[in-house]
């Protein structure tokens, strides 16, 4: 007689579904080759027919992974194999951003009111300044109001 856990676990195993179980966690090793704020951002990995399919919560790191890390990490799962025996020989790497974690980052258009002000003053002010730069450069302030009013 065979115990309950072995028969349990022969049971388990026959069911289709946890062979998405045994996949996924196969799929969770390749953890391994990606850096810490990769590993952390990582949402989940989803082998999709010929494509590996890497989903994160952040787009900046979405296209740094997409722009330097899918080569390196398809030569480290060419290099692993034995490990790696599951993954199709044309394997396409793809990381994306799920739309309800990108709908976060987008922002929405504000529109721009563009203001414009007009000039009031017309040059006519008493000049008290004393100093004689001073008073030179009050009175070139007065000719190029004058100047723009014309």
């Amino acid at each position: 007689m065979k115990p309950s856990h072995v028969l349990i676990s022969h049971l388990f195993n026959q069911l289709p579904i946890t062979a998405k179980v045994k996949q996924r966690k196969e799929l969770e090793k390749i953890k391994i080759f990606l850096s810490k704020t990769m590993k952390d951002s990582l949402l989940f990995i989803h082998l999709k027919q010929n494509r590996l399919l890497m989903a994160f919560d952040n787009p900046i790191i979405c296209n740094e992974f997409n722009k330097y890390h899918t080569k390196k990490l398809a030569q480290d799962l060419k290099c692993y194999q034995e490990v790696f025996g599951f993954l199709p020989e044309d394997l396409k790497i793809c990381g994306y951003v799920p739309l309800n974690k990108l709908k976060s980052y987008t922002r929405e258009e504000e529109p721009i009111f563009i203001t414009s002000f007009h000039e009031p003053a017309r040059g006519h002010f008493i000049n008290h300044a004393t100093t004689p730069s001073l008073h030179a450069k009050f009175e070139a302030l007065r000719q190029v109001i004058l100047e723009q009013q014309c």
